[in-house]
């Protein structure tokens, strides 16, 4: 296996953006790979239809949008999707519009008193897909994400 550091993947994604292939397309890339892995993976494990659910935990950058497209594209595929944004992303975020438009449902953590939603989120879904922390991390973690 070979293994690349953060510096290795920030420096390549930087190449790539700069040959063209943009940091949005990136993105789409990710979400449209993970949602591939995940339907093609478990689909067809979960005969009922409200058991076809999955929750993604959305941060503010980049891991987020991965999720929110993954949910998007999971969602149009008869999943049953939430996105509990963790923190919040830019205002008129158009990946949160698509997912929306997709018909997905968002809560937000800053409205969730103690959790409860997303516990009870957790103890209905069948899979929960982590989209807080990426590359762009800065130590030590704030409290906020602790």
């Amino acid at each position: 296996m070979f293994v690349i550091s953060v510096d290795q993947i920030r420096s390549l994604e930087k190449k790539a953006n700069s040959l063209g292939y943009s940091y949005g397309k990136m993105m789409e890339a990710a979400g449209t790979g993970i949602a591939e892995f995940i339907d093609a993976r478990f689909y067809e494990e979960f005969e009922e239809e409200e058991e076809r659910s999955i929750v993604g935990l959305v941060g503010s950058g980049n891991n987020g949008g991965d999720t929110l497209i993954a949910l998007r594209l999971l969602q149009q595929k008869e999943w049953n999707t939430c996105a509990y944004l963790i923190k919040t992303r830019p205002e008129n975020d158009p990946l949160i519009g698509a997912y929306l438009e997709a018909g997905g449902t968002i809560v937000l953590a800053e409205e969730d008193q103690r959790y409860a939603t997303l516990k009870k989120l957790c103890g209905k879904t069948q899979l929960l897909l982590d989209g807080i922390l990426g590359t762009g991390i800065h130590l030590p973690l704030d409290d906020s994400i602790r």
